[in-house]
Formats: structure tokens, C-alpha cells, sequence
């Protein structure tokens, strides 16, 4: 398993946290759809099993349907967003993860998302620095 999605799976089953909320995964979806889609050259079977992986997480199986029509709705802003786009979907989504621990997490698996196989050869460090400025990490 690829080291982002250990980090999914632990960034869910936190012992002594609460549930993460349907909004948070929603605002995780979309920072991870900001990395993956950044360069805008992530192709069709690129992003089925990028989609893929995240459907088949085993802690987030229950937000399945979220995840899914989450997807849906933030892979083409991400696909077509300029930087300043970037960092109101940034925003947006750091107003949601509530907690700077929950934003550093969030952070730190768009890092390793960053540097997995689903982006090889396509890395842009900008959209990192684009969601550090905007979690104000």
C-alpha cells in the first residue's frame, strides 16, 4: 500500500477522536483532488485508480457515497483551477477541517500523495505551498 493511503487509513481511525465529519471528508477529498489534478495532465485511468484507492479505503468505507459524489464535484474545479482558484478550494477546505491537527494531517497526506505513483513524473510543489499558506500551517 502506497504511504498516502496509510496515511488515510490512519487519519481515520485515530483512536480517542471523533469521527471525522462528512464535511471533513468532503474538504480531504478536495485537497487531495487539488495535488492529484494540479498539472491538469492526470489521465483517465490515472485518476480511476487514484478514485479508486480512495474508494476502497478500508476505515473510510463508510463514507463511501460521500467520497464518491465528492469526486464527482471537486476533480473538475481541480482540474481547471488557476492559483488563485488553488487557494480559495484551499481555503474553503481549511475552514472545514477544523483544528490545526486535522489541517496538518490533511497537509501531510497531500505531501506524500505528492510524491506516490499516482503522480509520477507530474509533481508541482506550488499546490503544497498553495495549501500550507491557506491551512496557515
Amino acid at each position: 500500500m502506497c504511504e498516502w493511503m496509510d496515511q488515510i487509513e490512519s487519519l481515520a481511525a485515530n483512536p480517542g477522536e471523533s469521527e471525522l465529519t462528512t464535511g471533513q471528508i468532503q474538504a480531504l477529498v478536495d485537497v487531495l483532488c487539488l495535488v492529484i489534478f494540479a498539472d491538469n495532465r492526470c489521465s483517465a485511468l490515472e485518476a480511476a485508480e487514484f478514485n479508486g484507492a480512495l474508494l476502497n479505503s478500508e476505515n473510510l468505507s463508510r463514507y463511501t457515497q460521500v467520497i464518491r459524489g465528492q469526486l464527482n464535484v471537486a476533480s473538475g474545479p481541480a482540474r481547471h483551477a488557476d492559483e488563485v482558484k488553488r487557494h480559495a478550494l484551499a481555503s474553503k477546505a481549511a475552514q472545514t477541517l477544523n483544528g490545526s491537527g486535522l489541517k496538518t494531517s490533511v497537509y501531510e497526506l497531500a505531501s506524500s500523495l505528492m510524491v506516490s505513483p499516482f503522480n509520477a513524473g507530474r509533481q508541482n510543489p506550488a499546490i503544497l505551498k498553495t495549501v500550507r499558506d491557506a491551512f496557515e500551517i
